[in-house]
């Protein structure tokens, strides 16, 4: 959307100095290339946040998130890079293992691989308070027949 804007108010400013001509168009499309290179640029960085986590409420004591990557053909040179509720937690690589820890009750995992945003998957989570939640991920899909929550004793 971002170069589609800037497209527009190119050609705006192109016609209103050069009237409709070729000029003008060439304008349109500096200033649509321009809004091309913004975007690519926020996407690579990573910098896209969950706009909303789900609604959530403090735990009594923090539960621990174990995050398995699963051996896999998919991707096995590459790190996964995860995020807990916005939060950079960590990477992994084939056949690893990450232990963070939760205070929120409902929890959003995110996993991309490289800076891709097309690589991205996402797990909504509910953590018990002191217990665990055991996730699986293998060639980038999260394995939600295999997450397993375990409560306290």
């Amino acid at each position: 959307m971002l170069w589609i804007g800037l497209e527009a108010i190119g050609a705006t400013i192109g016609v209103l100095a050069f009237g409709i001509s070729v000029a003008a168009y060439i304008i349109a499309l500096l200033f649509g290339a321009l809004g091309g290179v913004i975007s690519m640029a926020l996407s690579v960085r990573g910098l896209r946040k969950v706009a909303s986590l789900p609604p959530s409420v403090k735990l009594a004591s923090p539960c621990t998130v174990q995050l398995y990557r699963d051996d896999s053909d998919v991707e096995r040179s590459q790190s996964r890079y995860f995020s807990l509720n916005n939060d950079y937690i960590g990477a992994l690589d084939n056949d690893a293992m990450l232990q963070t820890a939760t205070s929120r009750s409902q929890n959003l995992l995110t996993s991309r691989s490289g800076y891709e945003a097309s690589n991205e998957a996402s797990l909504a989570f509910e953590a018990p308070s002191g217990g665990t939640v055991e996730i699986h991920i293998a060639g980038g899909v999260f394995a939600e027949d295999k997450t397993k929550v375990v409560e306290p004793d």
